[in-house]
């Protein structure tokens, strides 16, 4: 049986999301960030957390084709003169 705050907020963003509509937290989209457009929506408050909570809407895929390519948006500094590097990954 989980406990704690994520199960909470899980189940906060799931009641939220309109139909067809997928909401996730800021950890989600730490790591879909690359993969998929989302929409930043306004913060929000809850009951069982005392500071606000960014949520955020999935909206599509990017197309990334790889972790490198889905990196990019995260503001990585370039690997300058590692073309032979980058092809390999």
């Amino acid at each position: 049986m989980a406990l704690g705050e994520p199960p909470n907020l899980d189940a906060w963003l799931q009641g939220m999301a309109a139909l067809d509509t997928v909401v996730i937290g800021a950890t989600t989209y730490r790591v879909v960030q690359g993969w998929f457009e989302c929409r930043d929506l306004a913060p929000r408050t809850l009951k069982c957390i005392s500071a606000s909570v960014p949520v955020y809407c999935l909206y599509g895929e990017r197309g990334e084709q790889s972790r490198l390519d889905a990196a990019g948006p995260t503001g990585l500094t370039p690997l300058v003169g590692r073309e032979p590097e980058v092809a390999l990954l």
